[in-house]
């Protein structure tokens, strides 16, 4: 009699976990049976260490003529850390900036270059794993896969580094990173994870906590890295992060519950016919993120929303810091890293915190409502203020503000149907991926273009990006009213 042919889905878990056969060459200890589900353990542990990891690598090119000057000395300790940049009395810009290195290539450069290395195939194979992850249901064999391309970016690092080569060497890790999905793929794999075991009721819970776990770990890796390789030197935090990145793969192989939920005959045959197309499997993707829905308006309102948020907070990250260096506070670089590491920590504890005090009174769309509020003000906070007590101020103001995105995530995942789930936080991270090359560039520029008038302009324009979304709420919620009351 034929031995009945396994589900494709239980054969990809068995490839990574082992089917619990001890003879089958991928068996596992009994360690794997206790069948733990906090995907939130993971992302602490990859973005703790890929956040070290990135934030040296980013500084590597700006510093790699002085390195190789001088390899034994200690990082950032000869940076003139008390100088001011006096925004009123700089003059425009010079951009003909003269190149530092041999290869008459300027750090700038280099750094446009490593990044572009890994955003376009992360961004291009991401889609189809995607596709893949939905029809397979199979998240942890593309959440291995994504972290294990990240562990590979990580020793391409430490190697690049190490043995101070060119900038360039970042570059073949970041590719091969990307090839095997990096952040988009990572970031879509744990989403659906908690869609896949968790109620609807349940499920913005969930997220808050994984808002809560990247934003700490973000924190901590933003005040942590370049402080141990200001004395320390570059190779021992890379070190930790490869370990900490290494022990989230071993984590997700070992110990994270597989989800119960198996793909159908016709989804796996649908999966094998587009697996050979890549053409098929892209046009698929984007035909499931626009597709016509039944609540069309609600759907595209609400990424709306999202886009302008992400538009906002990115420029944020990116802004303060320059700002923080010069006129009117004039901070040295450990006071501006403390903030804004401080504040990324404050926003993941705030976002459990506005959830639990708002949860059992509003609906997800008001609590949402509430974070933009309070986002709106802390930049307008900013804008106004002179004194470092408002500035530290303003981060309490804002840190409610971090229950915002989790909400409209929640709200987005039940609009669509639970086989699409991949695929749709795969284009939110392809989304953040767009706005940070976007951002960047435009929020400098305002930047510049304010600096000698009021170089806090920036933050006004932030917060006016903000109102747009809390306008899109106000109506949304108006919609919702009329609905309920008939």
């Amino acid at each position: 009699m034929a031995e009945t042919p396994k589900p494709v889905s239980d054969e990809l878990d068995d490839l990574f976990i082992g089917s619990g056969n001890t003879g089958s060459r991928f068996s596992v200890p009994a360690i794997r049976r206790r069948h733990i589900s906090h995907i939130e353990v993971v992302i602490c542990l990859v973005f703790l260490g890929y956040g070290i990891a990135n934030e040296l690598a980013t500084s590597y090119p700006l510093l790699y003529m002085s390195l190789k000057a001088a390899p034994n000395a200690s990082l950032f300790v000869n940076r003139n850390t008390t100088m001011c940049i006096p925004y009123h009395l700089l003059p425009k810009p010079n951009v003909t900036v003269p190149s530092p290195t041999q290869h008459g290539i300027s750090p700038v450069a280099w750094i446009a270059i490593a990044n572009s290395a890994y955003i376009l195939p992360s961004a291009f194979f991401s889609m189809i794993y995607a596709v893949w992850s939905d029809q397979y249901r199979s998240r942890r064999t593309f959440l291995i896969m994504s972290t294990t391309g990240i562990l590979i970016q990580i020793i391409g690092y430490i190697i690049t580094i190490a043995t101070i080569s060119s900038p360039s060497g970042l570059i073949i890790g970041n590719v091969i990173s990307g090839v095997l999905g990096g952040y988009p793929t990572f970031l879509f794999c744990c989403y659906a994870y908690v869609i896949d075991l968790n109620s609807q009721s349940s499920r913005t819970t969930r997220f808050v906590f994984i808002q809560l776990a990247q934003l700490l770990t973000q924190g901590v890796a933003t005040i942590a890295g370049e402080q141990w390789a200001k004395y320390h030197g570059y190779v021992p935090p890379l070190v930790l992060s490869a370990v900490v990145v290494a022990i989230a793969i071993f984590y997700t192989w070992y110990l994270l519950e597989a989800p119960n939920v198996k793909a159908s005959i016709y989804d796996m045959k649908r999966t094998s016919e587009y697996a050979a197309d890549i053409c098929k499997n892209i046009a698929c993707f984007f035909k499931t993120v626009f597709k016509s829905r039944d609540n069309k308006v609600h759907y595209y309102l609400v990424w709306t929303i999202i886009v302008f948020i992400s538009l906002s907070m990115i420029g944020f990250f990116e802004i303060i810091n320059l700002y923080l260096s010069g006129y009117p506070y004039c901070w040295q670089i450990d006071k501006v890293l403390i903030y804004d590491g401080g504040r990324e920590i404050a926003m993941g504890a705030g976002a459990v915190i506005g959830w639990i005090l708002f949860k059992g009174c509003f609906s997800e769309l008001t609590i949402a409502g509430i974070g933009i509020t309070l986002m709106i003000a802390e930049n307008i906070m900013i804008s106004v203020a002179t004194d470092s007590g408002v500035l530290f101020g303003s981060i309490a103001v804002g840190a409610i503000g971090g229950v915002t995105l989790p909400c409209l995530l929640s709200i987005l995942s039940k609009l669509v149907d639970e086989d699409e789930q991949g695929i749709l936080f795969c284009f939110v991270a392809l989304v953040q991926l767009i706005i940070a090359m976007i951002g960047l560039p435009s929020f400098l520029g305002i930047f510049m273009a304010t600096r000698m008038v009021n170089p806090a302009s920036v933050f006004i324009v932030m917060a006016a990006i903000l109102a747009v979304p809390k306008i899109i709420v106000w109506v949304l919620s108006f919609i919702e009213c009329r609905q309920t009351n008939g």
